[in-house]
């Protein structure tokens, strides 16, 4: 359980933005976002699957000390993606760090990101 911890710190604390509450895709080695603010790379499909794996992690460890953060973080994820990332019934590829549309492609595998949470959920 200890490296799923650390694991989730790491994706609390540095690969999901604390005001916008997306995840975004590229990091230098020090775990900083490469991009200015707007022009980060957000896959709608990792924050379904982010918001699955929170969620996850709480199923097993429902006793963590940070249970109600990880919820917020799995909701608000879920909600982002649906919110920024879903378009006419579809998963796009990629979108903005500030919501806007990036990439109008659609991929199989962020479409089969939201049906597990959905199913979850």
């Amino acid at each position: 359980m200890e490296e799923a911890d650390a694991l989730i710190t790491l994706g609390l604390e540095r690969m999901i933005q604390s005001d916008t509450g997306l995840l975004l895709e590229k990091f230098d080695s020090r775990w900083e976002h490469v991009e200015p603010i707007g022009e980060n790379r957000v896959e709608p499909g990792h924050l379904f699957e982010y918001s699955w794996l929170f969620s996850e992690y709480l199923r097993f460890n429902s006793g963590s000390q940070r249970h109600i953060t990880i919820k917020q973080a799995s909701d608000r994820l879920f909600d982002l993606g649906l919110a920024y990332g879903v378009s006419k019934g579809f998963v796009r590829d990629a979108i903005h760090d500030d919501g806007t549309q990036k990439e109008n492609s659609i991929l199989i595998w962020p479409q089969t990101k939201l049906c597990r949470v959905l199913l979850q959920r």
